[in-house]
């Protein structure tokens, strides 16, 4: 037998009964045990001695086991059957106290403000907390207080491990990724990926980077313009030192910046969410205008060249890819777009989104308009940073505009190559677009496959009016006024919620 199955056969064998007869006064033993045997079938009385002797065990062991025994169901004292139940009791009481506890904390969790990821939202349904916290202790801590704040309810906090458990349960974080780490090259590393493909992986890297420094050297030469662009990280207005706003939604606010390499020329165009959402056509009205007013200021330059990630929703898209044929078309320029690898996109503007973040960090920003001014001023030299606070109405439709082509893919069907798999697009004042699926391949024409006859139509606006924001966030924005200058309550008024 095993050891569990001993202890319940030897329970088994065992009866209380109250003692008959005290030897003293002071006698603690209210209760006596019988022991039996086992012999066809039935159960014969025999002394302890015996007992211990035919099983071969031991007095301590036996008496333990017998004294477990209600709980696993064999037979024990009445005393002892009452103590089981009290003990029952208050771990049934403990266990529901423990279950407010938690769905206390779990209530209190979900009311934290969060948003996706813009960076991974395809690959993860995490949720990341909108505040700045830098540590999980700083949200318990936040917790605790809460709970003390309450203390006179009869709110008792839960232990840190629990938290983490829960936070984990219900899959928050406060960290919000950047796809910066490369999943072949993290493979690699645990030697998931084989030797071969890995320095297949590193040498299509050397070879984007030499393509752009060869790009450089031509534009530092006067052969073309080279650009790279990229969205910062969701900013957040108002940004409070207040332990309020940690409980609050907030306005979001996105910067996309256009960057000239060469001549370090930074554009970057703010709006909030009210004046436009992420989709094509916003990041295609932005290019689109960043180009035409480079254009007429150089328009001896025939040859643009755009650097960015494969982001598919803000760069690699049909929406962005009729857009730029058109603009070649009409100004009769060749614009060359190029993908950075997935995990190996560090460029240039990164750099500068990094120095904004140290300018508005610990600042107490109040309205969108202060955020703007903050990224003019973090750079001096050799120029300040351009900002332009972008409304609604600067934004343009380029879904319905001509759509020449209908889809970037080049192959067709399963095997053949995918938008993802897009390395350059050119585009051709001829309206011909030409694809690479490697930097150093020569460019082959992209299949044109229009469903729509050809018409010359000019986008228009993307918005009539304002986005409207949800009323639980404008409530939060209206409580959050109470730590704003009057002067700033009249933004926060006048944004439009759904009824």
């Amino acid at each position: 037998m095993s050891w569990e199955q001993k202890r319940q056969y030897v329970a088994g064998l065992t009866s209380f009964y109250e003692t008959k007869r005290k030897t003293s006064e002071n006698s603690r033993r209210n209760q006596s045990i019988s022991y039996f045997l086992s012999h066809n079938s039935k159960r014969l009385q025999v002394c302890r001695e015996m007992f211990y002797s035919t099983l071969g065990v031991k007095e301590k062991m036996v008496r333990n086991w017998i004294s477990s025994a209600g709980k696993h169901g064999t037979q024990c004292s009445p005393d002892k059957a009452l103590i089981l139940r009290k003990n029952a009791k208050r771990s049934l009481v403990i266990g529901q106290r423990n279950k407010n506890r938690r769905d206390f904390l779990k209530k209190w969790l979900e009311e934290l403000p969060k948003m996706e990821s813009h960076y991974c939202r395809k690959d993860s349904k995490k949720f990341y907390f909108e505040s700045d916290f830098s540590s999980y202790q700083e949200i318990y801590k936040l917790y605790v207080n809460e709970c003390e704040s309450e203390k006179e309810n009869g709110r008792l906090k839960l232990s840190y491990p629990i938290f983490t458990q829960l936070i984990k349960e219900l899959n928050y974080s406060i960290f919000k990724p950047r796809k910066d780490q490369c999943n072949l090259c993290v493979s690699h590393k645990v030697n998931n990926v084989s030797d071969e493909l890995y320095e297949k992986h590193r040498e299509e890297i050397g070879k984007m980077r030499a393509e752009k420094q060869n790009d450089i050297k031509n534009a530092e030469s006067g052969l073309c313009a080279v650009f790279c662009m990229d969205v910062q990280a969701v900013k957040l207005v108002p940004q409070l030192n207040a332990s309020a706003a940690y409980y609050k939604m907030k306005l979001q606010l996105h910067n996309f910046t256009v960057y000239n390499i060469v001549t370090h020329e930074s554009d970057n165009y703010v709006w909030d969410e009210t004046d436009g959402n992420l989709v094509s056509s916003v990041f295609a009205t932005c290019i689109i205008k960043h180009l035409k007013n480079f254009h007429a200021r150089s328009p001896e330059t025939h040859h643009i060249i755009i650097y960015s990630d494969g982001c598919f929703h803000q760069n690699r898209n049909t929406v962005l890819s009729n857009a730029l044929l058109n603009f070649s078309k009409e100004s009769e320029i060749t614009i060359e777009q190029k993908f950075l690898i997935s995990g190996h996109t560090q460029m240039e503007c990164d750099a500068w989104h990094s120095l904004i973040e140290r300018k508005i960090n610990k600042k107490q920003i109040n309205l969108p308009s202060q955020f703007v001014q903050l990224i003019k001023e973090s750079r001096k030299v050799p120029a300040p940073l351009q900002a332009h606070h972008l409304r609604y109405d600067y934004f343009l439709n380029f879904e319905n505009i001509s759509k020449i082509y209908t889809s970037i893919r080049p192959g067709r069907g399963i095997g053949d190559h995918t938008v993802s798999m897009l390395r350059a697009l050119a585009y051709d004042s001829s309206g011909s677009i030409y694809f690479k699926t490697n930097v150093t391949d020569e460019y082959q024409l992209l299949p044109q496959r229009s469903r729509f006859p050809i018409e010359n139509v000019s986008p228009d606006c993307l918005y009539k009016e304002k986005i409207a924001i949800s009323k639980k966030k404008w409530d939060h924005l209206q409580d959050l006024k109470k730590f704003l200058p009057a002067d700033c309550h009249s933004f926060y008024d006048n944004l439009p919620y759904k009824t």
